[in-house]
């Protein structure tokens, strides 16, 4: 049997770091919301509430721009439940080491490879110097938090939902549970990069882009655990909670 899970991605609306000209990687410090970036999160919640779009469970990072943008987007929403702040759902972590650094030497710690990109893209392994995490760590650190507090919210059901009738209508699903979190730009790609390549053994990098206070909506099947797989027949994430069938709706 397979079990479905409605989950909206939401990006923090626009805060200090977003909009200034040298933009330092301040970690857990104040980064507050700019003016435009309330008005974008209350319009979020004001879109959704003209849609009807109810919240069954509503996760937020800890971290300011995150939280004041859930909470305007609750304050908008009829009967929304009360906000589960997580620390999972913070953003990578750079450390205190780039506090001081700019141009190439910073572009280098951040992105690793000695400062150049490998085929375009940075070094996943890389952990900038001082405590900072790497995509890698950003990735593992999504993908704990899709199992634990994810997937235990998904219902199974005797047929896959019709999706066809309300893709990029920006409907919900009737019946299935949806589970709103907002977070920040590089947990929620690699998240959903987790969730795009779970059957895979390898990582895939997408063009997964949200702008400030912009959500992407998605219905995950999730399939019963394998508990007999053989080693190679499916990489051993899989074997816990199964294979994913991620489909979007916008």
């Amino acid at each position: 049997m397979t079990k479905f899970i409605c989950i909206s991605l939401v990006r923090h609306g626009e805060a200090g770091s977003n909009v200034a000209e040298n933009p330092k990687y301040v970690d857990e410090d104040p980064n507050p919301l700019t003016w435009d970036g309330r008005r974008q999160a209350k319009n979020l919640g004001m879109e959704w509430a003209r849609d009807d779009t109810r919240i069954d469970i509503l996760y937020s990072s800890p971290l300011e721009r995150a939280l004041d943008t859930a909470t305007a987007i609750a304050a908008e929403v009829e009967d929304c439940p009360e906000i589960i702040v997580k620390p999972e759902l913070v953003e990578r972590k750079f450390g205190p080491y780039l506090r001081n650094l700019s141009g190439n030497a910073l572009y280098s710690e951040i992105n690793g490879h000695g400062g150049w990109m490998f085929n375009g893209k940075p070094d996943r392994s890389h952990r900038p110097k001082g405590g900072g995490e790497s995509l890698e760590d950003v990735a593992a650190r999504a993908e704990t938090f899709f199992r634990e507090y994810i997937v235990k919210h998904a219902i199974q059901m005797d047929e896959e939902p019709d999706l066809k009738a309300i893709r990029y209508t920006k409907k919900l699903p009737v019946g299935i549970p949806h589970v709103v979190l907002v977070s920040h730009n590089v947990f929620l790609t690699e998240l959903y990069e987790v969730l795009f390549e779970w059957n895979s053994k390898t990582h895939t990098w997408t063009n997964f882009l949200l702008r400030n206070a912009a959500c992407r909506r998605f219905v995950i099947g999730i399939e019963d655990a394998i508990e007999d797989a053989e080693d190679g027949d499916y990489p051993s994430r899989v074997h816990e909670v199964g294979k994913l069938n991620l489909q979007a709706l916008f």
